[in-house]
């Protein structure tokens, strides 16, 4: 990835990629400024059975460095309300998102909040 100039969109739909991929595609996106513009996830596991505590949620907090990414896909990750705050988060700092997707999660009204406070700062 961090050579690759031409990729655009990086697509990994319901493959068996948890929160230690997820840090390692994030820390690999952030460190690669030029690409891509979209990360899509749908199902894949990412955060089924992931508590809030766990230390590579801290990966998250590379979304706000990520200047380039237009697109987060993390729809039917398995995202809950709890570890979504650490998302909203994260994304407080990024200004090049143009698109969210986290339909079919576990998600509730104390992360809709948060994540619109986030999106008021």
């Amino acid at each position: 990835l961090k050579n690759n100039s031409t990729m655009q969109i990086l697509e990994l739909y319901h493959n068996r990629i948890g929160i230690s991929g997820l840090k390692a595609l994030l820390e690999g996106v952030s460190s690669a400024p030029r690409l891509p513009r979209a990360l899509r996830l749908t199902g894949c596991p990412v955060f089924h059975s992931v508590l809030p505590s766990h230390p590579d949620l801290r990966s998250l907090l590379k979304l706000s460095r990520c200047d380039n990414l237009r697109v987060l896909v993390l729809s039917n990750t398995g995202l809950s309300s709890e570890v979504g705050i650490l998302l909203a988060e994260a994304l407080k700092w990024n200004t090049s998102l143009a698109m969210i997707g986290l339909s079919k999660n576990r998600l509730d009204d104390v992360f809709a909040g948060a994540l619109a406070r986030s999106l008021e700062d």
